[in-house]
């Protein structure tokens, strides 16, 4: 199953990157509630290099694993991607949380890596309105796609276990 393959590596890549910037987020409060401006500065010259590195790197990893497209064969197919959406939604939401934080007190050093943070955010948004569009596209009433067909609510309800005798 190739969508599988290509929309758990997206969906993990995602996660991880996700961690990678709440955690550093975290991290950088914690030093500067903690030390104060002065080891927050000292500590972003220090590590400003590497931390701007692998956000571009990660970017460009979300950018290279997102699939084109995606071949729903089977119902299995269809609970994958809904599952997929679900944990970019939970991402998403993480990451915009500290996308709407006040930039204007940034420090410089970082201003690379919240550019790459946004690219970022914009590569899993995308993806995920695919998604989106692609659920919603084989959930419509009037689908021509034969995966899902509705079934008459009379045919479910004469086709129940019935547990107890129903007096209406």
């Amino acid at each position: 199953m190739k969508t599988e393959l290509y929309l758990t590596d997206f969906v993990s890549d995602s996660q991880y990157s996700t961690d990678i910037i709440v955690g550093a987020r975290g991290l950088l409060i914690g030093i500067k509630q903690m030390l104060g401006n002065i080891a927050l500065n000292i500590v972003l010259a220090m590590v400003f290099v590497p931390s701007a590195l692998l956000l571009r790197y990660m970017c460009n990893r979300l950018a290279a694993k997102m699939p084109v497209s995606l071949d729903i064969e089977d119902a299995q197919d269809y609970v994958l991607i809904r599952s997929s959406y679900d944990k970019l939604s939970l991402y998403l939401s993480l990451l915009r949380q500290i996308q709407a934080l006040d930039r204007t007190n940034i420090p410089f050093m970082l201003h690379f890596a919240v550019k790459e943070m946004d690219k970022m955010i914009g590569i899993i948004a995308r993806f995920s309105l695919i998604l989106k569009q692609t659920i919603a596209d084989l959930e419509q009433t009037n689908s021509k796609n034969s995966l899902f067909q509705q079934i008459p609510e009379a045919d479910i309800w004469n086709a129940r276990v019935p547990a107890y005798d129903y007096r209406l």
